[in-house]
C-alpha cells in the first residue's frame, strides 16, 4: 500500500507540473485558464516531499519480519515490528531447577538483540549457559523446514514485545507443529546448545 501512495504522490506531482507548464506555454490557454495561484506552485514540490518521506520509512525506519533466507541460525533473534506496546517476554521456568536458566534471562536475551549484535556479543550472553534450558510462552510467527526434516520455529514473544526467538526443532514434532497456525499461542522449551555461537535447540512444545 505504501508504494502505491508514493507512485500516486509522484503521478500528481508530475500531472501537476506538466499541466502549468502546458498553460505557461500557450498564449491562447492562458486566455482561457487562468494560471493558478502562486502557491499552488508548490504543490508538486510538497507531493514530492511526501513520497520521499514514506519512501524513506517503508525502507530504512520500518523494520519487517525475517523470511526463511534472512535466519541464519537458531538463537539469533531478528528485530520485527511491535504489534503492541513493548513489554517484557513471558517466561515461564520450572521452580526449584537447576536445569534452567535464571528468571529474566529471557528478557536479557531479546534486549540484547535490539541492538543488532554481533555473533560475539551473542557468544558472550549464551556461553555460560550452555547445556541449561530456557521456557518462553509466545507467539507462532513461521515454521521453516529444511531439507533433513527438521524444523526452524519463530516464536514472537507474548505481550508484544519485538524480535524472535529462533529455535530447531527435531522431526518428530511436525504433526503438533503442523496443526498450529501463524499466530497461535505456544509455549516452548527450549537447550542452549554448544556451538559458534550456542545456539536454541531441541524445542519442544509444553
Amino acid at each position: 500500500m505504501g508504494g502505491f501512495i508514493e507512485f500516486a504522490c509522484l503521478a500528481v506531482a508530475a500531472i501537476g507540473m506538466a499541466i502549468n507548464q502546458v498553460i505557461k506555454d500557450s498564449p491562447a490557454l492562458r486566455e482561457r485558464f487562468p494560471l493558478l495561484p502562486g502557491w499552488v506552485n508548490y504543490a508538486p514540490l510538497v507531493l514530492v516531499l511526501v513520497a520521499g518521506g514514506l519512501w524513506i520509512n517503508r525502507h530504512f525506519l520500518s523494520p519487517a519480519p525475517p523470511t526463511a533466507g534472512a535466519v541464519s541460525a537458531p538463537g539469533i533473534a531478528a528485530s520485527a515490528p511491535p504489534s503492541a506496546p513493548t513489554s517484557s517476554a513471558t517466561t515461564t521456568q520450572p521452580s526449584n531447577s537447576t536445569d534452567y536458566v535464571p528468571e529474566g534471562f529471557a528478557e536479557k536475551f531479546l534486549s540484547l538483540h535490539k541492538t543488532d549484535p554481533t555473533p560475539l556479543q551473542v557468544d558472550l550472553l549464551l556461553r555460560p549457559y550452555v547445556g541449561k534450558r530456557m521456557r518462553v510462552s509466545g507467539i507462532l510467527e513461521s515454521v521453516i523446514i529444511h531439507g533433513d526434516g527438521s524444523l526452524l520455529v519463530l516464536v514472537r514473544p507474548a505481550g508484544g514485545a519485538s524480535g524472535y526467538f529462533v529455535v530447531a526443532f527435531l522431526k518428530k514434532w511436525t504433526p503438533q507443529l503442523g496443526v498450529l497456525g501463524a499466530g497461535s499461542p505456544v509455549n516452548v522449551d527450549m537447550l542452549i546448545a554448544e556451538g559458534e555461537p550456542p545456539a536454541l535447540t531441541d524445542g519442544q512444545l509444553f
